[in-house]
């Protein structure tokens, strides 16, 4: 497998639904913690927003999705806001679970 071959996986929602989350590359994630983390200059500490980082990661990640249920839009930042907590929140479990360490067969 390439290094630059995108890693991705179909969440099977129902029937009828699903959604596509890609592992994002290492820029994408570098960009994620930026949006979520921020220095106080008066404090001189890092403060990092835990729901902020969340949000974004779902929003990296999610990459397409398909079926009735998505009203024909399409998964723009925006929209995958807009999805029910509920649905994110399962998302964001798959996100979790798939986007641990590389592989053996990636690393040899």
């Amino acid at each position: 497998m390439s290094f630059f071959t995108a890693q991705t996986k179909t969440i099977l929602i129902d029937d009828e639904n699903s959604i596509t989350i890609t592992k994002p590359s290492f820029g994408k994630r570098q960009d994620v913690l930026s949006l979520s983390t921020k220095f106080d200059m008066e404090k001189k500490a890092v403060d990092f927003d835990i729901a902020v980082q969340r949000r974004e990661m779902l929003c990296a990640w999610v990459t397409g999705w398909s079926g009735p249920g998505f009203e024909g839009r399409s998964a723009t930042h925006d929209n995958i806001l807009e999805l029910p907590p509920e649905l994110a929140d399962k998302v964001l479990e798959e996100i979790d679970s798939f986007g641990g360490e590389v592989d053996d067969d990636t690393k040899k």
